[in-house]
């Protein structure tokens, strides 16, 4: 009964997170009213010391890396916007569970140091892969949603980065996502399909289509 409490008491605390620090970022009269070309700080700097270039046209981040309380990025979106896979690879699991609702977690290979590495989407409405799919970069795999108990109460995507020096003997650490960026870290890369990037090392492309600039005249 006890842990049931204890329990319970830490999922409102991250649900009440979630409203203060992550819904108030999309009101008309909040500061930080941006849907797009925002990206909230992280709590820690990263050891490489860089700060966060968001693209103007990148869906904005309402929430960055936070350990323990949110070990990812949330990315701001409607329900029904497409997610798309941030780098080539095969998905490890695609189903449902109530706190983080539909979810979706690929594995990609190896990164820059040698780690193997998985990315991960969370509060997904809809899933549009299964586990063994091969799939490659900028591919949709889903729907933003605000499914699960953690979702909030706004539809987000919830986007981590997973890494593990050997899978048959540790187990996988959440890490910061701005560090593994293709255009280098801490700097946001929208997804290109004119451009050919290569699948490894592991470097990400944001998981959400940015809109399209419109060119100055």
């Amino acid at each position: 009964m006890k842990f049931l409490k204890l329990f319970w008491a830490i999922c409102l605390m991250i649900v009440i997170s979630a409203v203060l620090s992550g819904c108030a970022t999309v009101t008309e009269n909040s500061f930080d009213a941006k849907q797009y070309g925002f990206a909230a700080p992280d709590t820690e700097a990263r050891a490489d010391g860089t700060f966060v270039l968001m693209p103007q046209n990148a869906p904005s981040i309402s929430q960055g890396f936070r350990p323990v309380i949110n070990e990812g990025l949330d990315i701001v979106g409607t329900a029904g916007t497409p997610v798309i896979a941030a780098a080539a690879g095969t998905v490890v699991y695609a189903f449902y569970e109530s706190l983080y609702g539909n979810q979706i977690m690929i594995e990609h290979g190896i990164d820059n140091n040698g780690k193997y590495v998985r990315s991960g989407y969370r509060h997904l409405e809809q899933l549009m892969v299964s586990k063994g799919d091969k799939v490659i970069r900028g591919q949709q795999i889903g729907t933003i949603g605000s499914s699960g108990y953690f979702a909030g109460c706004f539809p987000y995507l919830n986007y981590e980065v997973l890494v593990v020096d050997n899978p048959d003997k540790g187990r996988f650490e959440k890490v910061n996502p701005h560090s593994f960026w293709e255009g280098g870290p801490g700097v946001v890369t929208c997804y290109d399909s004119s451009k050919k990037l290569p699948d490894s090392p592991f470097k990400a492309t944001y998981p959400v289509p940015c809109r399209k600039l419109i060119p100055n005249k």
